[in-house]
């Protein structure tokens, strides 16, 4: 018996108990059902509230009046509040390099603006042969836009050097998020024990169980974070006996129950596998739901804040999303190393999203750089023996087959892009020659028009799909290929069938 089947039937068993001793539906499928407003405020009056990393992270996206909002929110529940150790550790390794996009969101601002520039200007010399167009004119408006883009993004930067960095509003943040959770730290798991969950982690994600198997792509034991986490949450709930509201801004499956977009609760089977170790009910929500359902206790939430909750939420889900397509690119055998084809199309196959993921590489190879600099320092300081020197040569192995895994992604990306424009265009010189071919043709006007001119592309793309049940449209599909093909403009389709065969060589 497999482990899925195994967990199945031991929730089978439970509902099955539930019938025949007259328990409700609700008590019999708790999964499916939303927490009753009395189990809200149980789990809000009496539970453990637990974050996840990112929503400790977002607190280094938000402004500080939304962030000191957010603070206040989790200062009501200070006494319940508690840091699991992977939290917390996933956090102290993770802190300087949130920190770090923010500041080389400048950098990559400006890139793209002049990324931009180069392309426009590019597009603009195509067309030096335009009778009306000035093209020196288009020039130097487009410069003149994109030198006023850069010069507020640079106000921008020196804003925030002087405004958070100088006054260190980082560093007050990661001091306010030590302060709160003082005292409220879980601890460590023994490796004995986190062997065994890496053993079950490996059978779950095979069976598609939640939580972590969408981390499946990641590195050992990196991909097992979530679960470990999971665990670390149920053996506190038991031990405690109470309720937990987990808030987490990972927008991942394995963890959610989504209804048409919607976040509506933790998945079916954590609620369940939670009932069935604590007795209590689980719920979890996003930073901004929990800040729209405190706002009637706290009252320095104001709308604006909401909103920023909810779209630092949203930036980083569009992120995290573009992040987790490239995980199946990011192979732990080098031999393995190459662009798959099993991309989403929702996020990369978009021509604004290949601009997104050459930015991405680009920070990537900052991060590179900055891994190497951190290398030649300790060997200039003979710290090639220490643990800190191993650990940085790992982070540069990962880091490079990174690198080389974005470049060859955006490498078939690009080359997919240029057979799809080909493709275009040739399909379009069909439509457009058959256009003029059927005017002459016996094959009848569709619809009520009464001259093929009045017919749209779609409507003749959709004949000529039909080539295989209709000779006389094969036929014209037939001469328009080779009149394309050989360069002929003749709209006469008796003219055409001459040159076809043989009977005129008249150039183009």
């Amino acid at each position: 018996m497999d482990f899925a089947t195994c967990i199945l039937g031991e929730r089978r068993a439970r509902y099955v108990v539930s019938t025949e001793t007259g328990g409700s539906v609700r008590d019999a499928f708790p999964g499916y059902y939303p927490p009753t407003e009395e189990e809200m405020v149980e789990i809000w009056e009496e539970g453990l509230v637990v974050l996840d990393t990112n929503a400790l992270f977002n607190l280094f996206r938000y402004t500080r009046r939304t962030r000191e909002s957010f603070l206040e929110v989790l200062r009501v529940r200070r006494e319940d509040l508690w840091l699991p150790y992977q939290v917390g550790l996933e956090f102290q390794r993770g802190r300087m390099g949130v920190i770090r996009d923010q500041q080389d969101a400048f950098t990559t601002l400006l890139d793209k603006s002049r990324s931009a520039l180069a392309t426009v200007t590019k597009e603009i010399g195509a067309l030096r042969n335009h009778p009306t167009l000035d093209l020196d004119d288009l020039r130097t408006t487009v410069a003149q836009a994109v030198q006023s883009i850069e010069q507020k993004i640079t106000a921008t930067q020196a804003a925030y050097d002087n405004d958070v960095v100088a006054k260190g509003q980082h560093d007050e943040t990661t001091d306010e998020i030590t302060e709160l959770f003082d005292g409220h730290v879980g601890a460590p798991y023994a490796p004995d024990r986190l062997q065994e969950i890496f053993t079950l982690g490996s059978s779950r994600y095979e069976a598609k169980v939640p939580p972590g198997y969408k981390d499946a792509a990641k590195p050992e034991p990196e991909r097992y974070g979530d679960l470990v986490l999971w665990h670390q949450i149920l053996d506190k709930a038991a031990a405690d006996a109470k309720s937990v509201l987990f808030v987490s801004d990972d927008q991942k499956e394995d963890w959610w129950r989504d209804f048409k977009g919607a976040k509506i609760g933790p998945r079916v089977e954590l609620i369940d596998e939670f009932m069935e170790r604590v007795g209590k009910r689980v719920h979890f929500m996003t930073p901004q739901q929990l800040m729209a359902y405190a706002k009637d206790r706290v009252r320095s939430i104001t709308p604006d804040a909401l909103r920023e909750v909810g779209d630092v939420s949203d930036a980083q889900a569009a992120h995290d999303r573009l992040l987790s397509s490239l995980q199946t690119a990011i192979p732990e055998d080098e031999a393995a190393m190459r662009a798959r084809g099993d991309v989403s199309d929702d996020d990369l196959v978009a021509r604004g999203a290949l601009e997104q993921l050459d930015a991405l590489r680009a920070a990537e190879e900052r991060r590179l750089r900055r891994v190497l600099e951190a290398i030649r320092r300790e060997e200039a300081l003979d710290g090639t023996s220490s643990e800190g020197y191993e650990k940085l040569q790992e982070e540069l192995g990962y880091r490079r087959r990174k690198v080389a895994a974005m470049s060859q992604v955006i490498k078939g990306l690009e080359f997919k892009f240029l057979e799809r424009d080909r493709y275009s265009n040739e399909r379009q010189a069909l439509i457009d020659r058959a256009r003029v071919l059927l005017k002459d043709s016996p094959v009848p006007v569709p619809g009520t028009g009464s001259d093929w001119s009045e017919v749209s592309d779609e409507e003749i793309d959709e004949l000529l799909a039909s080539r295989e049940t209709r000779p006389e449209v094969d036929a014209l599909i037939r001469l328009a290929e080779f009149e394309i093909a050989h360069g002929y403009r003749s709209s006469d389709p008796r003219r055409a069938s001459q040159e076809k065969s043989g009977r005129t060589n008249t150039p183009r």
